[in-house]
């Protein structure tokens, strides 16, 4: 094999390497943009979060949150040993079990009814459905007022 033969087998190679992303699949490059904004919006106050819990920071403390002096886990004992916490925990607890709870029962029983057939069963359904629904009705009626001819977002582009 020539010197030049080689050459041009590097360049094909070099070339192929700068075009990894020809490889990857249309689907991917369409979802990409949403995943980074989800990423960036859900990972930043995650992490923003982590630090502040670590710190002695408060919003009413007049220091900058990056000059926050650093506590460690020191916070979370101190939140493990106050009462009011412990308190509150155990009444979320509480309403969230009678919740959880009831929806169970309620739930079950309606898969139950609708399971069997009986008189007027579909204006049953209906009835249960409309409520979930009149959310998506109302935003779409929201959609349909702010862009109609004398809505606003046309009096402010047109």
């Amino acid at each position: 094999m020539s010197a030049q033969t080689r050459g041009i087998a590097i360049d094909a190679q070099e070339v192929s390497a700068r075009r990894w992303w020809r490889r990857i699949p249309l689907a991917v490059w369409l979802i990409l943009p949403t995943q980074v904004t989800l990423l960036s919006i859900v990972v930043f106050p995650t992490l923003m979060n982590l630090w502040l819990s670590l710190t002695s920071w408060t919003p009413t403390s007049g220091v900058e949150w990056w000059q926050a002096s650093f506590q460690g886990l020191q916070n979370f004992q101190e939140l493990l040993g106050d009462e009011r916490f412990i308190g509150a925990v155990i009444r979320t607890a509480f309403v969230v079990g009678i919740a959880l709870s009831a929806e169970f029962v309620v739930g079950m029983s309606l898969a139950m009814l609708f399971f069997e057939d009986f008189p007027l069963k579909k204006l049953a359904v209906s009835a249960v459905i409309l409520p979930m629904m009149i959310v998506p009705i109302d935003a779409a009626n929201a959609f349909f007022m702010l862009f109609r001819d004398t809505g606003p977002i046309n009096q402010v582009i047109g």
